[in-house]
């Protein structure tokens, strides 16, 4: 499984095979902007940490005006993050590279004054679920390609929900805090 990381990590994260996309947004000002978080300075760790040891990063968060989040990971690194809550410290997560080349889906839940993030990952939802998001109109996927993208916004949702309720498991998750 790819690093779960920030940074240039999500930026090429549109290439990686096997999580779940969109070529537009699932979510927008009206439907993605719950506030997980205040503006200010976070630290973001791999939870298991990495083999590495480089499992943490320093992370400038900003609300926008639209209700998006800026995530500013570097000098380069910008990254558009909506939040929609699906129930009480629950989100579908949607990431967007400061290119507007594509979306990236996520599921996060806010534990204490930590967000815990995992990328959705379409080839570990059950395929049985996989096989109904297809039929029900909610997936694409093209050819045998484990990636699967997001037709409509209960895509995201129903795949958070799965992590949510253990019906798919993250090996890797990341613990965002703020900065003391």
């Amino acid at each position: 499984m790819v690093k779960l990381k920030l940074g240039s990590a999500v930026a090429v994260g549109l290439l990686l095979a096997g999580c779940l996309v969109s070529d537009k947004p699932m979510f927008d000002a009206a439907s993605g902007s719950a506030s997980p978080f205040v503006s200010g300075r976070y630290e973001a760790c791999t939870v298991p940490p990495e083999a590495d040891g480089e499992d943490c990063q320093i992370l400038d968060i900003e609300r926008r005006d639209d209700g998006a989040y800026g995530f500013q990971v570097d000098a380069e690194d910008r990254i558009v993050v909506r939040f929609h809550e699906f129930d009480p410290a629950n989100y579908a997560v949607q990431f967007e590279d400061d290119d507007s080349d594509g979306f990236q889906y996520y599921w996060a839940r806010r534990d204490g004054d930590a967000l815990l993030l995992a990328m959705i990952w379409c080839e570990d939802f059950p395929a049985g679920m996989r096989e109904a998001m297809l039929s029900d109109g909610l997936i694409s996927r093209e050819g045998d390609s484990s990636t699967c993208t997001a037709l409509k916004p209960e895509a995201v949702v129903a795949a958070a929900k799965a992590y949510r309720d253990g019906v798919v498991a993250s090996d890797s998750v990341l613990r965002i805090v703020p900065l003391r």
